[in-house]
């Protein structure tokens, strides 16, 4: 989910910034985009302009750059976020901070970074031993990129994983392998990113009409081939704000030809019986936000799994991800169609008061962004008990039921 902001940015110094308002902000439902950083020299006010044009994720390859790089690029996004913070809005955009490193060279890792991509990876065992490395790898999400096709137990490492990068030109006349691992991918409820590590470059260089034609059918394929993001290797001295913008411009007009209700069925009629509670929970919000016309699906989350599912049922609508996790937060840009909001207010003493305060402030969020009205209709996937361990029940709402709840003035809308 790309989410752009309108403002008008009057002072810029290096430790002074003001800026205002100006017209709604724009969410647009398209694919995500992860930067993959190379130039030490670009500013936090140069990384914010970047998120402003949808990236959602920024990445540091380790394989091919050091510790002293790393570090120079967590300071920047750092002073990035700083800089979102100083914007006179009233959702905190979370964004993510993703490491690319060797299987074989795994570095120590701190709390900023969310998803680390595995390199050189040829066989289950390497990921195992990765994973007791460092103790903070049990538990974070962890993408494959695998160097070849023809790995004996990639579709297990597949399962395994938290996702994969695929590499591939989408020019070539071979796509047998390409497709049967991305097929396994998706059947296995994975998001895959595509990279062609020269795309900012062609895309400068041809100044022709063709150029046009080409992002065409880049996003086209992306989008026919439901990959959830594209990696965007930066390029010296060539603007990557255009391409980005182009990239997602592109793919919000291919998604206009998507018939929503025959994806949803291709894809529900796809999953194999007996299904378990969680995957037939999404599937029945997302067939009732297909239904009733929802305008959007709230989803409340603690470890991000929930998102997860709803954004593999092919929803018809925007996913609003509300979690009181900055860290679920972040990793969460990995999926298609869901928008990530830090929820960072006091608990309430009961879990109706805490579900109706998460189902309000997510609404809220609706109309900040433009995407909800107040006789719009809501889905809301939720836990219906706090203990139960994961969402096991949805509910179609009115946004006016949901004002009327909590006795909110329209005004506050």
């Amino acid at each position: 989910m790309v989410w752009w902001t309108h403002t008008n940015k009057s002072k810029y110094e290096i430790k002074e910034w003001l800026c205002f308002k100006s017209v709604p902000d724009l969410v647009i439902q398209t694919v995500n985009v992860m930067y993959d950083c190379h130039d030490p020299n670009v500013n936090g006010y140069e990384y914010h302009i970047l998120t402003n044009a949808g990236v959602n994720i920024f990445n540091v390859d380790l394989t091919q750059h050091d510790q002293e790089f790393f570090r120079a690029v967590k300071e920047t996004l750092l002073l990035s976020e700083k800089i979102e913070k100083e914007y006179s809005r009233n959702y905190y955009r979370p964004i993510g901070f993703s490491v690319t490193i060797s299987v074989k060279e795994p570095y120590e890792l701190d709390d900023r970074v969310d998803i680390v991509i595995l390199k050189d990876i040829t066989k289950m065992k390497e990921l195992l031993e990765f994973r007791k490395q460092n103790e903070k790898f049990k538990s974070m999400p962890i993408l494959i990129w695998p160097s070849y096709y023809e790995i004996d137990d990639l579709n297990e490492l597949i399962k395994r994983s938290a996702g994969i990068i695929l590499e591939k030109n989408f020019l070539d006349s071979n796509l047998g392998d390409f497709l049967r691992v991305l097929k396994f991918a998706k059947e296995a409820f994975k998001p895959v990113f595509h990279i062609e590590s020269n795309m900012v470059q062609d895309y400068h260089n041809d100044i022709s009409q063709s150029q046009a034609r080409r992002i065409l059918t880049h996003t086209n394929n992306i989008i026919n081939y439901g990959l959830d993001g594209v990696v965007v290797v930066e390029c010296a001295g060539k603007s990557a704000e255009t391409f980005i913008r182009a990239i997602v411009r592109a793919t919000e007009l291919s998604r206009q030809d998507i018939k929503r209700r025959k994806k949803y069925f291709d894809w529900s009629f796809q999953v194999k019986t007996p299904v378990l509670p969680p995957i037939s929970s999404a599937f029945g919000a997302s067939a009732a936000a297909l239904y009733c016309k929802a305008k959007a699906i709230i989803v409340l989350t603690m470890s991000g799994a929930s998102a997860r599912l709803l954004a593999k049922t092919a929803p018809p609508c925007h996913i609003i991800a509300v979690t009181a996790h900055e860290s679920t937060a972040r990793y969460l840009h990995l999926y298609l169609k869901v928008l990530p909001v830090y929820y960072k207010k006091s608990r309430e003493t009961s879990w109706h008061e805490e579900y109706m305060a998460r189902v309000v402030f997510g609404t809220q969020f609706g109309f900040e962004i433009g995407l909800l009205d107040y006789a719009a209709k809501l889905v809301v996937l939720a836990p219906l008990d706090e203990g139960c361990g994961y969402c096991n029940g949805f509910q179609i709402l009115d946004v006016s039921q949901v004002v009327k709840s909590r006795a909110i003035s329209r005004a506050n809308f």
